[in-house]
C-alpha cells in the first residue's frame, strides 16, 4: 500500500445487498492501487464489484467443475463450495447464483 506500514487495515461499512464481499474486495484493491479510500456509492467501485462477482459466480458454475485451492494441497471442487453455500443460505444452488 502507498505510504502505509504493510498490513495496515481500515474498517469500513459496505452495502449489504448480497455482494457485501465484493464490495470490500473492490474498496481495498481500489485504496490499494489508488491510495485512496471511495465511498461505496461511487459507480466505478460498484461496477467493479459486480463484475468480481460475476467472475465468482463463473467459476461456481463452470461445467469442468475446477479445483479451489485453500493452501497447501488443500482444495475442494467448486461444485462442492456451491452446495455448501446455496445449503448456508436454504436454497436450491442454481437459486443461490
Amino acid at each position: 500500500t502507498r505510504g502505509r506500514a504493510r498490513g495496515y487495515l481500515r474498517a469500513r461499512q459496505v452495502p449489504g445487498d448480497g455482494a457485501c464481499l465484493f464490495h470490500t474486495l473492490s474498496a481495498g484493491l481500489w485504496e490499494s492501487v489508488n491510495g485512496t479510500h471511495h465511498p461505496m456509492d461511487r459507480k466505478v467501485l460498484r461496477s467493479q464489484s459486480l463484475r468480481l462477482r460475476a467472475r465468482a459466480i463463473d467459476v461456481l458454475e463452470d461445467r469442468r467443475d475446477p479445483k479451489l485451492y485453500m493452501g497447501d494441497n488443500e482444495y475442494m471442487k467448486a461444485s462442492q463450495l456451491l452446495e455448501m453455500a446455496a445449503e448456508q443460505a436454504a436454497c436450491a444452488k442454481d437459486e443461490y447464483c
